[in-house]
């Protein structure tokens, strides 16, 4: 299964990104994959820049672990006093399915907004690609450019819309 993720959290200082990296890579050691090489792989595609993690184009961490949100979760718990963003796409090669995540932690609360889906929007009479699923808006209007003609959203998705949720947890 091909599959990548890509993952940036920005925290105020180098300090608290380099604590969150140690609890990020303990979490990993509780849990076990479903494929032991994605954690090798993933240990080393994470790394640590100044004020941020950076994961780029892993292969794979959600079939690792399960959920990028549960690494946030876990950081916010153990860094409860350190304000942090986190912003994750994740992309599978196989089948098809994305998942977007944004993260934010400020003031002992923390926001999870999560869009999934099997594909993009696309055209279904010429294929063009109409919008990503992270950037649909169920009230818009969408027209293909080569087309003209405006299109039905159930069409453009046909293995089905993208979901949205947005989870808020109180920390401290």
């Amino acid at each position: 299964m091909e599959s990548y993720t890509t993952m940036t959290i920005n925290f105020n200082n180098s300090e608290a990104a380099n604590k969150a990296m140690n609890i990020i890579k303990a979490a990993l050691k509780t849990i076990t994959p479903k494929f032991p090489t994605e954690f090798t792989t993933f240990e080393k595609d994470i790394t640590v820049k100044e004020n941020e993690i950076i994961v780029d184009e892993s292969c794979s961490l959600w079939q690792a672990i399960g959920r990028v949100d549960v690494l946030a979760k876990e950081v916010a718990t153990k860094l409860a006093d350190e304000d942090f963003t986190l912003e994750c796409y994740y992309d599978s090669c196989d089948c098809g399915y994305k998942e977007s995540v944004k993260a934010d932690y400020s003031n002992g609360k923390l926001t999870i907004n999560t869009v999934a889906s099997e594909d993009n929007g696309y055209c279904p009479e010429c294929g063009e690609l109409i919008v990503r699923f992270d950037e649909y808006d169920s009230n818009a209007h969408y027209y293909c450019p080569e087309c003209g003609e405006e299109l039905d959203h159930e069409e453009m998705f046909e293995d089905g819309l993208p979901t949205f949720t947005k989870e808020i947890i109180k920390i401290k």
